[in-house]
């Protein structure tokens, strides 16, 4: 399922689905929602969780889940493959690991609306970094540098 929101400056697309835990001894289905916005406009937000758990986030680029669908890639926690039709995704953190099975079309239909929502090379046009500068000129930065300085 697919929901897509439109606010004044950002828009973000999601798609829920459930996915299989395979890593442990007995495999368990996965609470996943899959989260694209303009405002973090180069990531994918998943969040996971089984029957009534918080979820847990893990967010990682967006190409890497593009690029995962067709060959295998990935470096460091998150890595992404095409395997008997379904997609893995392999999760490393120093509490563990996690492997899942998705379903290919399901992320297959997410992509597409990700890419059709901000198409490749068009990314900077969501960055707000005009706005930054302005941000640390304008603030009162109350900074107490004495232990810094030589007296």
């Amino acid at each position: 399922m697919f929901t897509h929101h439109a606010g004044t400056r950002h828009t973000s697309v999601s798609a829920t689905t459930e996915m299989l835990l395979i890593s442990g001894s007995t495999p368990l289905t996965v609470n996943a929602t899959l989260h694209h916005s303009t405002a973090d406009v180069f990531a994918v937000h998943l969040d996971l969780s089984i029957d009534d758990s918080p979820a847990v986030e893990w967010v990682f680029a967006r190409d890497l889940l593009r690029d995962g669908l067709q060959e295998p890639t990935g470096d460091g926690d998150i890595h992404v493959f095409p395997e008997f039709g379904k997609v893995m995704i392999d999760l490393r953190s120093p509490h563990g690991t996690a492997l899942l099975a998705a379903d290919r079309p399901e992320l297959v239909a997410f992509v597409r609306h990700m890419y059709k929502t901000v198409p490749e090379g068009t990314e900077g046009s969501w960055l707000e970094i005009d706005d930054h500068p302005g941000r640390l000129v304008d603030a009162d930065l109350d900074l107490d540098l004495s232990d810094d300085v030589d007296s």
